[in-house]
This record gives C-alpha cells, sequence and structure tokens, in this order.
C-alpha cells in the first residue's frame, strides 16, 4: 500500500508540472512540441488513474469521500488540459478557419412547410438563453436550450455554433475555452470540455458535498428548523 501511495504521489506530482507547462505553451508552441505535451500528459494520466484503481481497495470509508475528490480533481485538471491541447493540435494541423461575422441562428418557421428556414438574429427574440457563468445549477436549463436551438441545428455550420456559444459563456465557463480558435474541431472540444465540467455526475456530487458541509449540524431531533434545513440540503 505504502508503494502504491508513493507512485500515486510522484504521478500527481508529474501531472502537475505537465499542466503547468502546457499551460505556458498551448497558444505559442509549435505542433511538435503540443503533440510531445498530449503524449507526456496521456501516459501520466493513464498510469494515474491505473494506480488510483489499485489503491481503492485500501481506502477506508472515513477517508473515501476525500480520496476521492482529490483523485477527480486531478483527472478532471489533466482532461481539460488534454481538450485544449488537442483543440490547438487540430488547429495547428489544419488550416485556420477565418471568423466569421456574427451570425443570425436559423430556425425551423411555424409559418412554412418542408425545410424553410427563417433567419433571426443571435439574441433569439423566440426564446432568449441567458448567458452561462459557470454556476452548475444553471446549466441544465441552458444546455437544454442551447441544445436545441444551437447544437443539434444543422442549418449552422460547426464554427457558428462555437461563436454563438463564446457570446453566451462569462466568468469561469468562458475561461475554461479561454484561447480556442472558432474550428469545428474547436468546437467538439469546447462542448466536450463544458458538458464534462457542468453536466455529468460528478459535478453534481460535489456541490451536494459542499453544500453538505456547510450545512449546520443538527444537535437533536426536537430541532424541527433543523431537520427542515437539513432537508433541504
Amino acid at each position: 500500500m505504502d508503494r502504491l501511495k508513493e507512485e500515486r504521489t510522484a504521478r500527481r506530482e508529474q501531472g502537475t508540472r505537465l499542466i503547468s507547462e502546457a499551460k505556458a505553451a498551448v497558444e505559442t508552441a509549435d505542433w511538435k512540441t503540443i503533440t510531445e505535451l498530449i503524449e507526456k500528459l496521456e501516459s501520466n494520466h493513464d498510469e494515474l488513474v491505473k494506480i488510483n484503481n489499485e489503491y481503492e481497495p485500501y481506502i477506508s470509508e472515513e477517508d473515501f469521500a476525500a480520496e476521492y475528490e482529490a483523485s477527480v480533481k486531478y483527472e478532471e485538471a489533466a482532461k481539460e488540459m488534454l481538450g485544449q491541447l488537442k483543440a490547438q493540435e487540430a488547429v495547428l494541423r489544419n488550416a485556420k478557419c477565418p471568423p466569421s461575422d456574427s451570425p443570425a441562428v436559423p430556425v425551423r418557421s411555424g409559418h412554412t412547410e418542408g425545410t424553410a428556414l427563417q433567419r433571426i438574429p443571435l439574441n433569439l427574440p423566440a426564446l432568449q438563453l441567458q448567458p452561462f457563468s459557470g454556476e452548475l445549477c444553471t446549466w441544465p436549463s441552458f444546455w437544454e436550450k442551447f441544445k436545441v436551438l444551437v447544437h443539434d441545428n444543422d442549418a449552422l455550420t460547426k464554427e457558428e455554433k462555437f461563436q454563438y456559444l463564446k457570446s453566451l459563456l462569462t466568468g469561469a465557463a468562458a475561461e475554461s475555452i479561454d484561447g480556442f480558435q472558432a474550428t469545428g474541431d474547436c468546437y467538439d472540444n469546447a462542448i466536450d470540455i463544458l458538458t464534462r465540467r457542468y453536466g455529468g455526475l460528478l459535478p453534481i456530487f460535489q456541490e451536494h458535498m459542499a453544500r453538505l458541509r456547510s450545512t449546520p449540524s443538527v444537535e437533536s431531533s426536537q430541532d424541527v428548523r433543523g431537520l427542515r434545513n437539513l432537508f433541504d440540503h
């Protein structure tokens, strides 16, 4: 067990160094350097996942939540950095797509037949989309509307979808895809990063754990208000 713990620590430290190196290089490095960073980070991440799986049976129930949260933190950081590196690698590998003017979003008109489309302004007056800042509780509503109007809209190119996505992101959500170019590959990577960070069970679990930690403890079963507050969380 001690050997596994030491190996895990070494892999985590290596991953942190690689991520720091990648952050400094992602927007300025050449294709060869980006490719090498991807290979190193993927190899280290795979080894860390393997060690975590071997170490898991030795974790006590009392320490499991903290250990799990720490493991997830390292894993998500590696995956997010890999997404950015792969997006930049695609940009360097393929010809860059020049950004187009702010696109109008075509939607199917309720007053026409067949495949007729009606182009409406970017702010979508028929169904307003509120910007997404990274608040987990607002993601489901944002993604549901964005998916219908933009993501699944075959009348839009991926470059247009990406420009539309960036126009609706603020705060931490915008920072998570900062530096991405308006290309189809970058759009796919941006959606992957956002859905993993905000749309999976893991973020919900983490938010739930954070709320539980911040909830005052209930000292007595007669404390009705305290019990109600705990239940609401």
